[in-house]
């Protein structure tokens, strides 16, 4: 049996006349082409299961599943929370032909960072602490078979982004970030909240990860590549390389994929960022998708990429490319 899933970054998903960060949002027209391109992504994709990030509007999710061929019968559609008015910030979300139970957003970090991100003494914000995400976790148990043999834990996220965190006051005084001191300490501050993040995610984890055979998959845009510190607090890559902590460990998808795959896509980027390619959003899996593993309970046939759309910079596309994973269930 083969099960397909797949991780899209949408791009300020959502619905028409409504501010979007400091612009005015989309016009009806505009929205109907991004709906309409994003059903036909979907379809492309082919998947059982689509993780996505950037969603503004459930809503707006829900109208472009409905228009697509692939997802229109849906099991599962879910942003949790991006309609509420008083969220600016883009949700993950997910859309699953496959059974989905215990689904939750996470917002609060398992256990604060014991970190303090340094403030702006010069417009009198003091030092801070973080312990929320800045895009909540979206957590649930996937039946990727009709046994319970195929279920497993998957996580979707979406990990704090490169742009620099300006600070500004209540009367909206901020930062000035054409001062190169100044706009350093702003990236500071991005790269730290994105470490966070990354160790609590890990944090959650490991809860599903220690001691258990139950398969775990995370999915989403990491804002960093695959050999990155924060990428790597994520896989436990970084630990001791020894068989007896497999089941501490996450790997890439594409590095387990078959040899010799059949792969449609096989060019690996999923971002274009200063001319250059790079892959920032991942799949990742854990021991029970090993090849000949103890424990295992299917293996990755191929891995895919779906970026030319990346080269036409279309506002109303997307400025990511998806990754799908084709898994082989024994």
């Amino acid at each position: 049996m083969r099960r397909r899933i797949a991780s899209f970054n949408l791009l300020n998903f959502d619905l028409p006349d409504r501010p979007l960060y400091d612009g005015d949002g989309y016009s009806k027209a505009a929205f109907r082409r991004k709906l309409d391109w994003t059903a036909q992504m979907f379809d492309r994709l082919s998947s059982d299961l689509v993780a996505v990030q950037e969603v503004f509007s459930e809503a707006a999710l829900r109208e472009t599943v409905a228009r697509s061929h692939a997802l229109r019968d849906a099991a599962f559609v879910a942003a949790p929370h991006a309609d509420d008015p008083q969220n600016h910030l883009p949700r993950v979300g997910l859309i699953s032909r496959l059974p989905v139970s215990d689904a939750e957003s996470i917002r609060h970090m398992p256990s604060p960072a014991p970190i303090l991100l340094p403030g702006a003494p010069e417009l009198g914000l003091a030092d801070y602490p973080i312990d929320e995400f800045s895009r909540p976790v979206l957590r649930a148990t996937i039946a990727l078979s009709d046994n319970d043999a195929h279920r497993a834990r998957l996580y979707v996220v979406h990990l704090k982004s490169r742009r620099p965190k300006r600070l500004q006051r209540p009367d909206g005084v901020g930062e000035d970030l054409d001062d190169p001191a100044i706009e350093s300490r702003a990236h500071l501050r991005a790269l730290m909240i994105r470490a966070a993040e990354a160790s609590a995610l890990r944090q959650l984890l490991l809860e599903d990860l220690l001691h258990s055979n139950t398969p775990v998959i995370v999915m989403g845009d990491f804002n960093d590549h695959a050999d990155a510190m924060t990428t790597e607090m994520i896989t436990g890559r970084h630990l001791a390389r020894r068989r007896s902590r497999r089941d501490h460990q996450l790997w890439h998808a594409v590095s387990l994929q078959r040899p010799g795959s059949a792969a449609l896509h096989p060019v690996g980027y999923t971002k274009i960022h200063a001319g250059e390619p790079d892959s920032i959003d991942h799949v990742l899996l854990s021991e029970e998708f090993l090849r000949g593993g103890k424990h295992a309970i299917g293996e990755v046939v191929a891995v895919d990429y779906f970026n030319d759309h990346l080269n036409d910079a279309d506002p109303l596309q997307s400025d990511h490319g998806a990754i799908r994973v084709t898994l082989e269930l024994f």
